[in-house]
């Protein structure tokens, strides 16, 4: 997979301008992604699994501002789950999400031929999730929260010009990227109850940890 990613940042680097989308153009899209991920860390004699799976769709609209240059907003749902697994506790822990989220897209198109493409992507959105957490070693023991969300990435990608109307995208996740989050629990047991907010920041790369993620889509010239 970061063969990929390499490829594709050399596309992005090396592509001719020209433009072949007109300013005023019009644009339907919609989109599709997936990842996944799995880790294995040690550390005081103690070993943790994680693994992650996550994938979603979106929808939203378009328009050619300027040559090369696309703006547009999208809405989106994703689901996520990851499930834990320390080696000296007997269970797992498995938390899953569920987010909505709406984002401002502005966009560079490098074109490498008539119908062939480099993309550029600053996604910038705003989501909200409802998030669930089991521990499966204690049944009686659940956690529930939301968590709100800014962030801002640069993403590379591909797209192709299938014929006079429609267009097919690849993204291959964030080059770098951004996020605020602020968060907020609701613990339940048979023996307590707790509630916690946090706030948190991190950076994130598609070049670290070991998850890959794929995201297609589509887009329609509506005029």
């Amino acid at each position: 997979m970061k063969n990929s990613f390499t490829l594709a940042l050399l596309l992005l680097c090396g592509g001719t301008l020209h433009a072949q989308l007109n300013k005023g153009t019009q644009l339907l899209t919609g989109s599709f992604n997936i990842g996944a991920g799995n880790q294995e860390s040690s550390n005081n004699n103690e070993t943790l699994k994680n693994n992650n799976f996550g994938a979603g769709i979106g929808v939203g609209r378009q328009w050619v501002h300027k040559e090369n240059r696309i703006r547009g907003f999208q809405i989106g749902y994703n689901y996520n789950s990851n499930t834990q697994n320390y080696q000296s506790v007997a269970g797992e822990t498995k938390r899953t999400s569920n987010t909505f989220n709406v984002g401002y897209v502005s966009q560079y198109l490098l074109p490498f031929g008539k119908k062939f493409y480099g993309t550029a992507t600053i996604l910038s959105q705003f989501a909200f999730s409802k998030q669930k957490e089991q521990y499966e070693n204690n049944n009686n023991f659940a956690t529930n929260g939301e968590n709100y969300g800014l962030s801002v990435g640069i993403q590379p990608g591909l797209a192709y010009q299938l014929n006079k109307r429609w267009i097919a995208d690849v993204t291959l996740g964030n080059l770098v990227g951004a996020n605020l989050n602020h968060s907020r629990y609701r613990s339940t047991s048979t023996t307590t109850n707790f509630k916690d907010r946090s706030t948190s920041f991190n950076l994130n790369s598609m070049f670290s940890g070991n998850s890959t993620y794929l995201g297609i889509g589509f887009r329609y010239i509506l005029r």
